[in-house]
């Protein structure tokens, strides 16, 4: 069921850190580091963040092959995830659509 204003902001947040999560994860059971140095825990929401909402700045690029594939299927989520977060949050809209 749509909760207008609440459910968009909320649930992309989940993705970030989910992601975020994930890098941090792969970074751990990794012989190599997942960006090639060793980063702050801070790096990887700032990396999931500007992998999700599709900026790719280009400062903190994964040099695994897993990492890569993590990276680049967080963006196509955030591609394809912006519209039916934002229909169900905009007010009047009916559930289901």
């Amino acid at each position: 069921m749509c909760q207008p204003g609440r459910i968009a902001p909320l649930a992309y947040l989940q993705i970030a850190v989910a992601y975020a999560f994930a890098f941090q994860a792969l970074d751990a059971v990794t012989a190599l580091p997942l960006f090639g140095v060793q980063v702050p825990t801070t790096s990887y929401m700032y990396a999931s963040l500007t992998a999700l909402s599709t900026l790719g700045y280009g400062d903190l690029v994964p040099v695994t092959e897993l990492g890569r594939l993590v990276a680049v299927s967080e963006g196509s989520s955030g591609k394809f995830s912006w519209s039916p977060l934002w229909r169900c949050s905009r007010p009047g809209t009916p559930p289901g659509l």
